[in-house]
């Protein structure tokens, strides 16, 4: 828990929980399987593939520690960025219609949902004064936020977990992106962070 940024309240808060442990411990067992079953598939620009697959797990990690929701938010929007590189640089099928149609598919299909979610997020700081998870917690609990504003609340956090999924209907991105991603991040696509 660290002061990160004094105005809006942003504080490098991370943590493990009984729900989040098993997250963290299966992104920590995808990476090693997503190295090895890369090893012999990338051989070009394979420094950039793992340092961008790195980056990619890292975010993925605090995306499941973090307890400050703006921290969150910034570790779950950072994953998708080396994603679509990924995915554009070693997409299958070579030119246009292949990974960079892919990838910038899967970025703008993931990234656009998001909007609400951030707007639910700047609503919830602008009524607490907090982005801390407890805090917010114990918010809710003492019924500081209403349930008509917690429902507009909770269905843009859903939107925006429902297309990272992915859910039936919000699944348009799917297709082109396990057809072209790398294996590597097939699984880290299919293991992932909406769930």
């Amino acid at each position: 828990y660290l002061p990160w940024i004094a105005s809006p309240s942003i504080h490098y808060h991370v943590g493990v929980d009984g729900l989040s442990l098993w997250l963290v411990v299966l992104t920590g067992l995808l990476a090693p399987v997503g190295v090895l079953a890369s090893w012999n598939a990338i051989q070009k620009r394979s420094k950039v593939f793992y340092s961008l697959f790195l980056v990619q797990q890292t975010a993925m990690l605090g995306v499941f520690v973090s307890l400050d929701l703006m921290l969150y938010y910034g570790f779950w929007e950072l994953s998708l960025v080396p994603m679509a590189i990924l995915i554009a640089m070693y997409g299958r099928t070579p030119g246009e219609m292949g990974g960079a149609k892919a990838a910038l598919r899967f970025f703008l299909f993931t990234f656009i949902p998001s909007a609400p979610l951030l707007v639910a997020l700047l609503w919830l700081y602008a009524r607490t004064g907090s982005f801390e998870f407890t805090a917010l917690q114990a918010a809710v609990a003492s019924g500081e936020i209403p349930a008509g504003p917690l429902f507009w609340l909770s269905l843009a956090f859903l939107l925006a977990f429902a297309v990272k999924v992915p859910v039936l209907g919000l699944h348009g991105w799917l297709a082109d992106t396990f057809s072209e991603a790398p294996v590597a991040m097939a699984m880290v696509v299919a293991g992932k962070l909406g769930l």
